[in-house]
């Protein structure tokens, strides 16, 4: 069984890792530590008038809340058991060609759920018509995930990443699941080829995001590998995107025998080096950001750049500048009394120092990752994430940061139902003007119980809101967006996470949006066998 993020984290570090902080003088709260094409016109919400200063009454948060939005094992498996019928979406990309918007997602097997296929589909970015579907099925035929989706330059091929089960279950060590990739032409779904990584422990080797080179000649993967007496490792390959060949391999080790994770992978505006960025366990200082240079020709290491706090600090999210002159890295960082802050640094890519380090005022969820995008013009850096209010209940944070000098320039939150809110994803537009933010929120039809699927719009410049939807998939029951990007022009917004419908179960849900006025342009609900 697939675990994700979030639950790895909270049972597997809590196990490992929990002990050392305890010893060294940490609280136990330092470790604060996701083919029908039948096509349904969702109901839509008003828009949510702006946030009310003040904070909201509430129980706290529930545990299934978190599951429901963040856990993948949750939304498969457990509500309903193996009979129910689970596809869920993980990733969407648009074409840089303006064609076609790929949403990529798992299907499990009816009866089998522990087996599980890629499941990719390509919609008319203005329409909204299937284009094609297409399934893979690794080697093994048991479980695969998908969790990313990238274009090549020219928008001819697509790829598609995450992990593949090569054998059955094998105990607390590992899933044995291997990197995966698998690429798809454009014009017709067919796939051109599929590439697996098993990492020298044979156990757990998991993809979380990759980047294309930009003359479109190599794929690059991140994630995490099981290694051969050293845990996990942040693993970083290339591969050769006209065959899937592997071209290099660089594994990273914190030195703990403890886990260490890629979370984001970007490639230079000039193709000559790649950053990873995730987080390791290190001698002394136990869990921090890290972003690693890489040659890209190579494999080469050029520079390791750690941030360490008061307690465990794990990067989630990464972006580059488009004159490629620095990084920023967001994610939790961690403090001995247990509060959790949102923690942003810029890092000069030439040297690999930090520039600033910046955080938020109040703590961020620890179930959902915070995200982070900077502006075209390079001057800001926006960072999209669930704030938490005093009540413990949480909101949508949006703030803005100085590129240049670290210095908030605006923080808002918005609270859609007086109950919890979860950001799980983000895109800003072309030209750097709005915000987009995917996310899941309790739904008011029944207090904490149920989840619907929303996206916000906010004003890049101020961070007011400019729009915002909910939907509802009709059976209320967990419904979540999950991730979201734009059209190379900037004119329509893809979004795509899951619905639950009371004939179907859990369903691939990917919606458009008109990116200034959030109208409806379409809604496809893929219900696959």
């Amino acid at each position: 069984m697939a675990m994700h993020a979030r639950a790895f984290v909270l049972l597997g570090l809590t196990a490992l890792v929990l002990p050392a902080l305890l010893q060294a003088g940490a609280a136990p709260g330092a470790l604060g530590v996701t083919h029908h094409g039948l096509r349904l016109d969702l109901p839509e919400a008003p828009d949510i008038p702006p946030p009310m200063p003040g904070a909201n009454s509430g129980d706290g948060v529930p545990e299934y809340f978190s599951k429901a939005c963040d856990d993948m094992d949750y939304v498969l498996k457990e509500p309903f058991g193996s009979e129910y019928h689970q596809d869920t979406g993980w990733a969407t990309e648009a074409s840089p060609r303006g064609d076609i918007v790929v949403v990529a997602g798992d299907s499990y097997v009816p009866g089998f759920a522990a087996l599980s296929d890629f499941v990719v589909a390509g919609y008319d970015q203005a329409t909204g018509a299937q284009r094609w579907l297409a399934r893979w099925d690794g080697a093994a035929h048991l479980e695969d995930h998908p969790y990313d989706v990238a274009f090549d330059p020219a928008g001819q091929r697509v790829y598609v990443s995450g992990w593949s089960e090569s054998a059955p279950s094998i105990g607390a060590t590992g899933n044995g699941f291997d990197y995966a990739v698998v690429a798809f032409d454009t014009a017709d779904g067919s796939i051109a080829w599929a590439s697996t990584y098993d990492g020298p422990g044979h156990s757990t080797d998991e993809v979380w995001t990759m980047a294309i080179s930009p003359d479109g000649s190599r794929v690059f993967l991140t994630g995490l590998s099981s290694g051969s007496g050293t845990a996990m490792d942040l693993t970083t390959l290339a591969l050769d995107a006209a065959s899937g060949a592997q071209l290099w391999v660089a594994r990273e080790d914190g030195g703990l025998m403890l886990p260490d994770w890629g979370y984001k992978v970007l490639v230079s505006r000039d193709g000559a080096t790649v950053y990873a960025e995730g987080w390791m366990t290190r001698p002394g200082t136990l869990i921090d950001f890290a972003v690693v240079a890489y040659d890209a020709a190579s494999g080469a290491k050029q520079w390791v750049n750690d941030y360490s706090g008061p307690g465990a600090d794990l990067g989630t999210d990464m972006d580059i500048s488009r004159d490629g002159s620095f990084l920023v890295e967001t994610g939790f960082s961690t403090d001995v009394d247990g509060s959790v802050d949102t923690v942003t640094r810029r890092i000069d890519t030439a040297d690999g120092e930090t520039h600033w380090v910046g955080s938020t005022a109040t703590p961020i969820m620890t179930e959902a990752d915070p995200f982070v995008r900077i502006g075209p013009d390079g001057a800001r850096v926006y960072v999209a994430g669930p704030m938490q209010r005093p009540d413990t209940l949480f909101d949508l944070g949006f703030q803005a940061y100085d590129a240049a000098t670290g210095a908030t320039l605006w923080e808002q939150r918005y609270d859609v139902n007086g109950l919890n809110d979860f950001i799980t994803g983000m895109a800003l537009s072309p030209d750097g003007s709005t915000i987009y933010g995917a996310a899941c929120v309790t739904s008011s039809a029944l207090t904490g119980a149920t989840f619907d699927f929303d996206v916000h719009a906010v004003d890049a410049a101020t961070g007011a809101l400019r729009w915002s939807r909910v939907f509802n998939g009709g059976n209320n029951g967990s419904d979540s967006a999950w991730r979201i990007t734009t059209s190379p022009e900037g004119d329509a917004v893809f979004v795509t996470g899951w619905t639950e419908n009371i004939n179907t179960g859990f369903d691939i849900t990917t919606m458009a949006f008109d990116g200034a006025t959030g109208a409806q342009l379409w809604a496809q609900v893929l219900d696959e066998p």
